[in-house]
């Protein structure tokens, strides 16, 4: 079940409602010979995946992220933490008609990682791709079990009882078969609105308790690991059996 933008973000906060308005990006064109400037029904997938990818990290580049093009990904890191945000495609593309993007994010402590004596490439992970995307959905919500919004701004709810948790999600995978300047510049708020912005109010003992007691159960299962417990010992915040406790309420 469809249903109009205005009408469901009645539930979403203020300050969340602000991912088509916050980030100001002054967009170039495509340079000449890109390949977004000159899809057709023939053009590859896998190129027009490569060079949104390439124009999302020229993009965060000039945020003081590193763009990795050989397995694209955007990595910003200082001496706590590391985030980490890749894009993958499908195998369900098509030329003519869809190429899939999906961003996932994790976010890594290097405290954490530094007492792991495993070999693990996972060292000080705290954060699965879900974790900033899934809220609790209120009561008020009786007809459904999960709403959906797409990164273009649709929204999807779904009927009751049909899933675990009853949450609000921001979808992370969208079409950029022929994509525009328009939907290039909704990616772009997406990543810096739910991923970026998400993850500098978890670096706060304030903000971390607010996302805690908002996140959705997808987002709570996400966390629920001995390693994000150790981080929360590391980190020394108060009253870390409250949290876990808001953390296993799902």
């Amino acid at each position: 079940m469809k249903v109009g933008y205005m009408h469901m973000h009645n539930f979403v906060k203020k300050g969340d409602a602000l991912i088509r308005s916050l980030s100001v990006i002054k967009m170039k064109t495509w340079k000449n010979n890109s390949i977004l400037n000159n899809q057709t029904e023939e053009t590859p997938p896998k190129e027009i995946f490569q060079a949104v990818c390439d124009e999302i990290g020229n993009y965060f580049e000039t945020k003081n992220f590193k763009y990795s093009k050989s397995t694209p990904k955007i990595t910003l890191k200082d001496n706590q933490y590391k985030l980490e945000i890749r894009f993958n495609s499908s195998a369900s593309n098509y030329a003519g008609g869809y190429v899939n993007l999906e961003i996932n994010s994790n976010l890594y402590s290097i405290q954490l990682a530094k007492t792991d004596k495993t070999n693990s490439k996972f060292k000080g992970l705290l954060t699965g791709v879900i974790t900033p995307l899934s809220k609790s959905l209120p009561s008020k919500f009786k007809n459904a079990s999960k709403i959906v919004e797409k990164i273009d701004g649709e929204i999807i709810q779904h009927p009751t009882d049909k899933f675990k948790y009853k949450e609000y999600i921001f979808n992370r995978n969208i079409n950029i078969y022929q994509i525009s300047h328009s939907l290039f510049e909704q990616i772009i708020k997406f990543i810096e609105i739910r991923i970026i912005k998400w993850y500098d109010e978890f670096k706060t003992d304030e903000g971390l308790v607010k996302l805690l007691s908002e996140m959705g159960g997808s987002a709570k299962y996400s966390i629920d690991k001995e390693n994000f417990y150790k981080y929360l010992e590391i980190r020394d915040i108060e009253n870390i059996d409250e949290l876990k406790e808001k953390i296993k309420d799902r």
